[in-house]
């Protein structure tokens, strides 16, 4: 979410919020509202957001590769759609 607002507004907002910033002010309001969800809902929500990350951080797990030296026993890990291990042997074995 964002939000613009004239920095004029920030300020004279941020002056009657005893210390707090707008930015910290408007989290806990949005804390509020979801706490009032109903519960089941709010279970609901909760876990799609945590199986969409996980599924995230599954993606850019899978995308990573891993190399050692070419000179010792040599193990890639590579995603299948990278065809990076001919083009390394060419360079291998004409240097």
């Amino acid at each position: 979410m964002v939000l613009w607002i004239d920095q004029r507004w920030k300020n004279a907002i941020e002056k009657h919020l005893n210390g707090e910033t707008l930015q910290e002010h408007l989290e806990n309001v949005l804390d509020e509202l979801c706490n009032q969800l109903p519960e089941r809902e709010y279970e609901r929500i909760s876990h799609e957001i945590q199986s969409e990350a996980a599924a995230r951080r599954a993606v850019k797990e899978a995308a990573r590769t891993y190399a050692r030296p070419l000179f010792e026993h040599s193990f890639f890990h590579i995603p299948r759609h990278i065809c990076i291990f001919k083009r390394l042997r060419c360079l291998v074995f004409q240097g």
